[in-house]
């Protein structure tokens, strides 16, 4: 049991370390798009004498502007799960934001894609996801047996020697 509660923290810290790494990567790769993609849209704004907001989602720039963001989100979710990774009960945060990062990603289809190299990149939130429950799954786990380990014990003052 212990080399599973070991194995379920390795896998947090290592996925959480590949989240991060890749998805720093990746956005420094597209750097250059979201600078182009945001002053297009500045300029574009001052031209049309409209709000940011209005040029964004009106002329569909949100669209270019969708993969960074998610990518940024990634790493942020990568952080979080490496600066929380000692605490269990920090998977009821981490769980629901990878399933969203995952569903905003597949975009509410099957996990199956036809890029073998797009669906490898799910592996680190697979990693930080399942790395969560076990942890979540021990802390309940050894809670429950404290209780019982509690219960099971005499009264405290009575001798435990005859």
């Amino acid at each position: 049991m212990d080399r599973l509660r070991e194995i379920g923290k390795r896998m947090l810290v290592w996925g959480a370390l590949a989240l991060v790494i890749w998805a720093g990567y990746e956005l420094s790769v597209r750097w250059d798009t979201l600078s182009k993609a945001t002053r297009t849209v500045s300029l574009m704004a001052n031209d049309l004498r409209a709000s940011l907001f209005d040029v964004l989602f009106k002329y569909q720039y949100i669209d270019t502007l969708k993969t960074p963001l998610f990518l940024l989100c990634c790493a942020l979710v990568g952080l979080l799960a490496l600066l929380l990774r000692r605490r269990p009960l920090s998977a009821w945060l981490i769980l629901p934001l990878c399933a969203l990062l995952m569903w905003q990603q597949v975009g509410a289809k099957a996990l199956f894609s036809q890029s073998l190299w797009q669906m490898l990149k799910f592996l680190p939130l697979m990693l930080v996801m399942l790395g969560s429950l076990s942890n979540l799954f021990f802390h309940y786990y050894l809670k429950k047996r404290r209780r019982a380990i509690r219960r099971q014990a005499p009264p405290e003052g009575t001798r435990h020697f005859q």
